[in-house]
């Protein structure tokens, strides 16, 4: 599914840590470290056991809980840092053991896994790191499927002036914006920091800007008269990007 997605212009899988790139090539899976793990609870578990400080009773009996849950011995002052250890990796590569060696496995029926063993920087091609992702407004504004005059799906009675007009001022505000506001902009218009083939936009009467993730959809409002004021309003409804999927 990985592999039909990047043929056909599609995303590759983003945001794998670094230690599942290298426990997909069969390197050293025990190379991982806390930023790894995206429990946040598990992180705090973790800086625990490994830190100096004596444990406290209601600490000590979250962390057999865990142990006991991951057969993994009690803690004790002489296995805690061993035991930290254990537990990240279990976190980040022992509780997806399944899914990594099934998309391992895809990675060789596909003919794949020679090539990223060879050149482990084509890892970045097939599952992008949302860390490393730099967007250009070119970038943008290829991918944009813009509104025309011809469109009849749940016309609003706009005319193509305002069409014109509204859409000239979300051009400028891609044209000016940086690598890390076209990033937000981008997870609020599909969900993710990842560009996908194609964007659309629709000029309806809405009070404020909102999207359709799933279908890739920015909703921008025809009422606008400034540039300024729909900058103002489209960065507030930007800054929504953490409610996720689904209509924005």
């Amino acid at each position: 599914m990985i592999g039909h997605s990047i043929l056909h212009g599609g995303p590759g899988l983003s945001s794998l840590s670094p230690s599942v790139f290298s426990s997909l090539i069969g390197q050293d899976e025990e190379h991982v470290c806390l930023q790894d793990c995206p429990d946040t609870d598990l992180r705090e578990i973790i800086q625990e056991l490994d830190g100096d400080d004596d444990l406290s009773q209601s600490q000590t009996s979250k962390m057999n809980d865990l142990c006991l849950s991951w057969d993994l011995p009690f803690v004790n002052i002489e296995n805690r840092r061993w035991l930290a250890e254990k537990v990240l990796v279990h976190a980040v590569l022992g509780r997806r053991r399944e899914q990594l060696r099934q998309l391992r496995r895809g990675l060789k029926d596909s003919g794949l896994m020679p090539l990223l063993k060879e050149r482990p920087d084509a890892l970045n091609i097939i599952f992008p790191q949302a860390s490393k992702i730099f967007v250009t407004p070119e970038m943008i504004l290829d991918r944009i499927v813009w509104p025309s005059d011809s469109d009849t799906e749940s016309d609003d009675g706009l005319d193509i002036s305002t069409k014109c007009s509204v859409t000239a001022y979300l051009r400028e505000y891609i044209e000016s914006g940086t690598s890390d506001e076209l990033l937000e902009l981008l997870k609020f218009w599909v969900g993710w920091a990842v560009l996908p083939q194609h964007l659309y936009v629709k000029v309806k009467k809405v009070s404020m800007p909102t999207a359709v993730t799933c279908f890739e959809i920015l909703k921008i409002p025809g009422h606008y008269l400034s540039y300024r004021e729909f900058k103002m309003d489209l960065a507030a409804a930007v800054s929504t990007t953490d409610s996720g999927f689904g209509l924005v």
